[in-house]
């Protein structure tokens, strides 16, 4: 009886830790803030570089990609783990632009990729765009 007791606590503890999201690093929570772009010629260079990105690492492709949203498709059910996508650039002051972006699923236990990581790779690579 106490080593079924302790067999249950080890698989207990064995799922909460396989459906744990990765830790995310201070150079990632960093990346996660909006983009700003200081012309338009700059930010349709990021937004470029944005659709690439999620061209070579979203898990699912495309939905829509227009002048100031791009998203991904869903990948499906409720339960479903896989990361999807929203991008917008919105105009701020002075001719300059703004590109935000959420990541998520419809899965409780987590996404895969990391929302938040995937976010940082992207609002990296987008930011790599000289000025």
């Amino acid at each position: 009886m106490r080593s079924i007791r302790h067999l249950t606590t080890i698989c207990a503890a064995l799922l909460l830790t396989a459906c744990a999201q990765p830790q995310i690093t201070t150079d990632e929570l960093a990346q996660l803030t909006p983009i700003d772009c200081t012309s338009k010629e700059q930010c349709d260079r990021m937004w470029q570089r944005a659709q690439i990105w999620l061209a070579n690492h979203a898990p699912t492709r495309m939905q829509m990609a227009n002048d100031t949203v791009i998203t991904t498709f869903s990948a499906g059910g409720t339960n479903d783990a896989t990361t999807s996508f929203s991008l917008t650039k919105s105009p701020s002051t002075g001719g300059a632009y703004q590109i935000s972006s959420r990541a998520g699923c419809g899965n409780p236990f987590g996404c895969f990729p990391s929302p938040s990581k995937a976010r940082a790779a992207l609002h990296r690579y987008i930011r790599d765009t000289p000025p």
